[in-house]
């Protein structure tokens, strides 16, 4: 009888750690719906192509002095990668105060790629940090962390992820 309890209560163990990873939802189709890019000052919708491997979130905003010297950065680079493999993707996280502030500094510094609609800006916050700038590298279909601004919540910044996504795009 005992053994009979045993293998019903590891079945159920189990199960309980296997059953958020077979039914959670990749973080690309969790956003999917809520993307938007920056188009002659309005926002339009957007999408992530299929084949992304990668998605990059950038927690950050226009009034923050950090974020303002990182993010030519990061254009820069997002601009210099070959566009047709588009296995990465940046999507911004707007901590912005308004959704007019985050409209200005995606146009303002030339930010091409997709940010979660204002209203939808909380949707990846559990990956966010406690300060800007943050920039988080994560799986697109699994949503396992690869690198991050923040180790065991020490501020690294975000400088040392970007170097780590070059290293892993080459």
């Amino acid at each position: 009888m005992k053994n009979k309890y045993t293998q019903s209560f590891l079945f159920l163990l189990a199960f309980c750690f296997a059953a958020p990873a077979m039914f959670a939802e990749a973080p690309k189709d969790v956003i999917k719906n809520d993307l938007v890019k920056a188009v002659d000052g309005n926002f339009v919708p957007a999408t992530l192509d299929a084949n992304v491997k990668y998605i990059a979130l950038y927690f950050s905003a226009k009034w923050c002095p950090p974020c303002r010297k990182f993010t030519p950065k990061l254009v820069e680079y997002y601009n210099s990668i070959n566009a047709q493999e588009k296995q990465f993707e940046v999507v911004f996280c707007s901590a912005d105060r308004d959704p007019e502030g985050m409209i200005s500094y995606m146009s303002t510094y030339g930010m091409k790629w997709p940010a979660l609609k204002y209203q939808s800006r909380d949707l990846l916050g559990h990956y966010a940090g406690d300060g800007i700038p943050c920039l988080v590298l994560i799986d697109a279909n699994t949503g396992k962390v690869i690198s991050d601004s923040y180790i065991d919540g020490e501020y690294r910044s975000p400088y040392p992820v970007l170097e780590e996504i070059k290293a892993l795009l080459k």
